[in-house]
């Protein structure tokens, strides 16, 4: 690990913050001298103890409770969302039970909702102002955030954890920014950038448009989600007026998104899935990217086994005015569950096809954590010893089966059609969450044993 200086910073709970502003969910982390780390020197060199190492990571944990805490909105409107059973089962196994705090929080919250006479459905997805529980003992050795609420997690930003499902957000938010995404890529891994991203440039940088016939440009507000005021141009009488719209248009956060939107060069041949209607739709691959930053080794790793797909809502066509219900490619428009290992020949392609594109879709990521590591912002914040996080990297394939990465979402969005997806999938991903986080970090107390995974990132 480099160690570097940190800039200090007030930071704002990320939900309201401007663009631009430091995302900070648990306190950022200060320079701390007395704080252990661990780095493959320490561990390879011969002066010191393996058995003292693996002692001072004991005496770590040995300070927090003997527990867990989950932090789970109740399912509603969405049948299949991710369900916890699994991983309670695999944390019971390591010797860790439910923290008490779980319960009584519960009540609390019970207690709140009916004076309030509010339903499940405002529980976690509304403001609300649910009872403090600074009062409440909680110090569990893991804790998992919820991870579609950034509203219902706010109340336990401050909870001390040994290992939590979070990364410093001065980190994250150089994936999930899509111009600093592109700008710092460039920067850092030059070679996967020219070959894998799409030219990306701010709206108002003029000068970098190149209206030629048939040349279409996907203008994004850097702040937004789902598709959401998405613009498609092929002229300077369109671009002018896209401006225009983004000098007034707010986001979901009520914010004129003015000059922060990016313009991407349009894929104007994507490989195309066939439902069963026998049309041909637009899509693109939603992958599940996970960075962890563990007794200070940072790990990567990519969930091959379920690569989705989402599709657009109607079949694709290059007829002039470009519509979203074409264009745009999500988890509503696909009316099913696909996934790239089960479905591949819905998009034309090959066994070796297959293959090939999952190898690049690993260069691509390792370009991805690359920019993490050499970038110097922290890793974590004061109150977490350990960290991972999991992202939904949007990735698309062209006619002529180059793979570009299209952007990093901080919501990996797992939800799903079916029953029988939605309990392989759970058993898959908490099977994957065991093997390469929960058992390195408490049972083998060891992160390198994670990169003997398949799903490692090697890079």
């Amino acid at each position: 690990m480099i160690k570097t200086k940190k800039k200090h910073h007030k930071h704002k709970p990320f939900l309201y913050q401007k663009h631009g502003e430091h995302k900070s969910q648990f306190r950022n982390k200060s320079k701390n001298k007395n704080k252990t780390k661990y780095n493959r020197k320490d561990i390879n060199r011969k002066d010191i103890n393996r058995k003292d190492i693996n002692s001072r990571k004991e005496i770590k944990i040995s300070s927090y409770t003997n527990t867990y805490f989950l932090v789970r909105c109740p399912k509603y409107k969405e049948p299949y969302k991710l369900s916890f059973e699994k991983i309670d089962s695999y944390l019971d196994k390591l010797g860790l039970q439910p923290d008490n705090a779980m319960e009584q929080i519960k009540k609390l919250d019970e207690i709140y909702l009916k004076k309030n006479k509010l339903s499940l459905i405002n529980y976690c997805y509304d403001k609300l102002d649910l009872p403090k529980i600074n009062n409440i003992k909680l110090r569990p050795q893991f804790m998992w955030l919820e991870m579609n609420s950034i509203q219902f997690n706010k109340r336990y930003y401050n909870i001390n954890a040994f290992l939590v499902n979070m990364l410093n957000n001065d980190k994250l938010d150089l994936l999930e920014d899509k111009y600093e995404q592109f700008i710092r890529m460039k920067e850092l891994v030059p070679k996967i950038t020219e070959k894998y991203l799409p030219n990306t440039f701010k709206i108002t940088e003029m000068n970098k448009y190149n209206f030629s016939k048939g040349k279409y440009y996907i203008l994004k507000p850097i702040d937004s989600f789902s598709g959401k005021d998405i613009i498609y141009v092929s002229n300077k009488k369109e671009l002018n007026n896209a401006i225009e719209f983004y000098k007034h248009a707010r986001n979901y956060k009520n914010r004129i998104y003015s000059s922060d939107v990016i313009a991407q060069d349009y894929i104007m041949h994507p490989l195309l899935f066939t439902k069963p209607d026998g049309l041909k739709y637009k899509c693109h691959l939603r992958v599940s990217y996970m960075v962890s930053y563990i007794y200070g080794v940072c790990n990567s790793f990519m969930l091959d086994d379920f690569i989705r797909i989402l599709i657009a809502e109607k079949p694709y066509n290059l007829e002039e005015p470009f519509l979203h219900e074409v264009h745009d490619s999500h988890v509503k428009g696909a009316g099913d569950d696909y996934n790239l290992k089960a479905d591949y020949e819905k998009m034309g392609i090959t066994l070796k096809d297959y293959d090939n594109i999952l190898r690049e879709i690993r260069v691509i990521m390792g370009g991805v954590t690359n920019t993490l590591i050499k970038d110097k912002k922290e890793w974590l914040y004061d109150n977490q010893e350990n960290g991972f996080y999991l992202f939904g990297i949007d990735v698309m394939v062209t006619d002529d089966l180059k793979v570009k990465l299209i952007e990093c979402n901080k919501g990996p969005g797992y939800t799903f059609y079916r029953k029988d997806t939605h309990e392989y999938f759970t058993t898959l991903f908490f099977k994957w969450i065991n093997e390469v986080i929960l058992e390195p970090t408490f049972k083998y107390k060891d992160p390198y044993i994670a990169r003997k995974h398949p799903t490692y990132i090697n890079i």
